[in-house]
């Protein structure tokens, strides 16, 4: 069969349509955490989400949930984004088809852009986005079909309008789209040199239209400032004098919000090794050393053919890698699947490249052949890690947790992503309004910057304050009492400990005294010892403390405790000068420890340098009777 654009349009469609329904296979049923979660609800409030906004895909998502007449607003949400990452499937297929000579006959070009499809389609890291309310989708969707725009011009000034349309709604989505454009635009001028210079008039007009459709679509940002009063979630109110505003609407916090200052500090050369080694490692999760070398065999056949639009794929490709190595965030790993993408894309041109140097008509069944094992093998190994990668909270967490929560509680987590969710069942299913959900960093400044910040306010409130879950190491600083659904903050520890002291280690921390249970030891016992620390200044490092006994040469008799205090929820970088810190050790005496005078030394120290903070504290004798 021969090739038109209407059949390879056809072709395109249908691996589309696969796709979808390899994603709604494996659809996230309802709420999620994270982003996800916040879009969910977001998009059906038609409020406002994290910086830069996301207008084009929010205006969407409330079309969407308001029109479609089944579901839950979540499950529609997530079966909006599996529509935009089926479109970016058959986007990638056409997209190969126009990449490739018109002379290249439908038997070779069909099985190569179902080849390129599927990789994109089967990647593991896409396939976990595709099936949540996430907007990279729709992302790589418009960055796609900004090239297929582009690469469809072929020098014609009366296209150049749909290009920059489609550049504009991808700045009114995801500002990554940005680095296409300069490939973008050289590609369009090696399409077009040797214009006619009599046109120049025509030529003019044509970019100033250009001009008008790449400006339109960022009106849409309008709907952040617009929206924001009416977005319920945007203004919690603790207390009385106590108001957490989360967006600025003013001119300069719109400034600010829309061109992602909050990320700023993100943007880092520290660490650039080990983020290229780890952007190589998943690089090859995805796509196989195998599929990374068709790709680079493919931009060498395109660009021997002396095709502009190899130009632009790999600018694009470069300089989407150096913003990932210097962006340091925690989900820079979705930021890798265009990537992907443009590689599925050159591999798919390699094909064509291996079957014109073979020149056998048998290579086309032969890479169906490699499809079908491609699906067969690769799909349920990605399946499963696109499944694992999908941030859905735990089952029935929070139906229990909102219905035990005390009321008018405010509910703590030391993380956003875990949040999310609540907020849509208060906002979307109106169930607790009476509720408050915290967490560090909810607004800018250091008042809101660790978990211990937030747990202050929440406690000035004078609300009941509780723990969505279970948190290791905020005993040292907080009386908790676990609820079973949540876990009570009862307060600040404020206890005078038995026996006191003042000695302090390097003028950093102070010790205001222990407690020692029971005060005379036998073998084979256990005995607690409770130190009770306070933070002189903000600490640097998260210090180990250690309570160990010896004798009065110095000797250690038996082992002692060690262990860091507040661990990694709550180490002492985050304690505040003047906290009080409860420190518990428990020691055990061996059944062959001799009767005797002992002493008890306390202090601190850095792991893993182990470096001691100024000395040691002797805490006092130790009587260490005989056993029964």
């Amino acid at each position: 069969m021969s090739r038109t654009s209407a059949r390879d349009s056809l072709l395109a469609v249908g691996l589309g349509a696969g796709a979808l329904l390899l994603y709604v296979s494996t659809l996230a049923p309802g709420v999620l955490e994270a982003d996800a979660g916040e879009f969910q609800f977001a998009a059906y409030l038609a409020g406002i989400a994290h910086p830069t906004g996301y207008p084009l895909y929010l205006l969407l998502g409330w079309a969407w949930t308001h029109l479609l007449p089944f579901g839950s607003v979540a499950y529609r949400m997530n079966l909006l984004t599996a529509i935009t990452s089926a479109v970016a499937v058959g986007l990638s297929a056409r997209l190969l088809l126009v990449l490739l000579p018109e002379q290249t006959p439908a038997w070779m070009a069909w099985p190569a852009a179902a080849l390129s499809a599927a990789l994109l389609a089967t990647s593991p890291t896409f396939w976990s986005q595709a099936i949540i309310s996430e907007a990279n989708p729709l992302n790589l969707a418009l960055m796609l079909a900004l090239l297929l725009a582009a690469f469809t011009a072929k020098g014609r000034p009366s296209r150049w309008w749909v290009v920059a349309l489609v550049a504009g709604l991808g700045l009114a989505h995801h500002r990554t789209i940005v680095f296409l454009f300069p490939g973008v635009a050289l590609a369009m001028f090696l399409q077009g040199r040797g214009f006619d210079q009599r046109s120049v008039p025509k030529w003019r007009r044509q970019l100033a239209c250009a001009a008008v459709a790449l400006l339109l679509p960022l009106l849409l940002y309008a709907y952040i400032p617009l929206r924001a009063p009416h977005t319920p979630y945007l203004r919690l109110r603790l207390g009385p004098a106590q108001e957490l505003h989360l967006y600025d609407n003013t001119p300069a916090g719109f400034a600010g919000f829309i061109t992602g200052t909050a990320f700023e500090g993100a943007i880092t050369l520290r660490g650039l090794g080990q983020r290229a080694l780890q952007g190589a490692r998943w690089a090859v999760a995805e796509l196989s050393p195998l599929v990374w070398l068709l790709a680079v065999v493919g931009a060498a056949y395109l660009w021997q053919r002396r095709r502009p639009e190899a130009v632009a794929i790999l600018s694009a490709a470069l300089l989407l890698l150096a913003f990932n190595l210097v962006y340091a965030i925690g989900d820079i790993n979705i930021y890798y699947i265009p990537l992907y993408a443009f590689a599925a894309l050159l591999a798919g041109a390699a094909t064509i490249a291996i079957a014109e140097w073979l020149g056998r008509r048998w290579l086309a069944p032969a890479t169906v052949a490699a499809l079908a094992l491609l699906l067969a093998v690769r799909v349920p190994a990605a399946r499963a890690q696109a499944l694992a990668a999908v941030p859905n909270p735990s089952p029935g967490r929070w139906p229990a947790l909102l219905a035990a929560a005390p009321r008018d509680a405010i509910l703590v987590s030391n993380d956003r992503n875990e949040i999310m969710p609540m907020w849509y069942y208060q906002y979307v299913e109106r169930q607790r309004p009476d509720l408050i959900g915290l967490f560090p960093l909810i607004v800018p400044g250091p008042t809101y910057a660790d978990i211990g910040g937030v747990l202050d306010q929440a406690l000035a409130s004078g609300r009941p304050v509780a723990l969505i879950k279970p948190m290791p190491g905020l005993e040292v600083a907080y009386r908790l009492v676990d609820r079973g659904a949540y876990v009570s903050v009862l307060g600040p520890w404020q206890e005078a400990p038995q026996l006191s002291s003042d000695a302090t280690l390097a003028g950093q921390v102070r010790l205001l005294g222990y407690d020692l249970y029971p005060e005379e030891l036998k073998p084979g016992e256990q005995v607690t010892v409770t130190l009770y620390w306070q933070a002189l200044q903000p600490l640097a490092m998260p210090y180990s403390s250690y309570v160990h006994v010896t004798r009065a040469d110095g000797s250690v008799p038996f082992p002692g405790s060690d262990h860091r205090p507040g661990g990694d929820i709550y180490p002492a970088t985050l304690w505040q000068p003047g906290q009080e810190i409860r420190d518990q050790h428990v020691l055990v005496v061996p059944q062959d420890a001799q009767p005797g005078d002992y002493r008890l030394i306390a202090g601190m120290y850095a792991y893993p340098s182990m470096r001691s903070l100024d000395g040691i504290i002797t805490l006092g004798p130790l009587i260490l009777g005989a056993g029964k």
